[in-house]
């Protein structure tokens, strides 16, 4: 089964379990770029999926659902960050689903308010791989809780 788990935002860290059990993660940068519009973002996201899908066809996506946002710009980018992402969900017909942050803090460290170095730390630990930030820690906590719900056995990582 291939899932993808996303942290979305402007680094967006994603981790994929491909059919072969193999653990894929890293990070998208969708920085506005030098043309300064917020759209760009989008774009770039829009354009990462597609790459992903091809490596291996997707069954389901899963996404840290975000409800608290510390400005309306924040919020506007998170929003339509996860339209682009539904939207290609719906199209290419894969299943998607939110999950809280705090559902996927508690899933790592047992709380709900973890910080972003206690959730790299507690990746390191868990998976045995180096995490260049909490981006990428949430999204292997995000696959490691699909892989739980959806019954699964864990596979091992790889960074790329």
């Amino acid at each position: 089964m291939n899932i993808l788990a996303l942290d979305t935002g402007t680094t967006t860290g994603w981790a994929l379990l491909s059919n072969d059990g193999r653990v894929q993660f890293g990070s998208w940068h969708l920085a506005d770029g030098a043309s300064g519009r917020t759209g760009t973002r989008f774009l770039s996201l829009f354009n990462h999926l597609p790459e992903i899908q091809r490596q291996a066809p997707l069954q389901f996506v899963f996404y840290e659902e975000v409800h608290g946002h510390s400005g309306m710009a924040a919020a506007h980018v998170y929003g339509g960050l996860v339209g682009v992402l539904t939207l290609f969900c719906e199209l290419n017909g894969v299943s998607y689903r939110g999950v809280t942050v705090q559902a996927i803090k508690k899933h790592a460290t047992g709380g709900g308010t973890a910080s972003k170095e206690a959730m790299v730390a507690a990746a390191a630990k868990k998976f045995c791989v180096h995490v260049e930030d909490d981006n990428q820690a949430d999204a292997l906590f995000l696959l490691d809780y699909a892989i739980q719900s959806l019954g699964n056995v864990p596979a091992q990582g790889q960074h790329d």
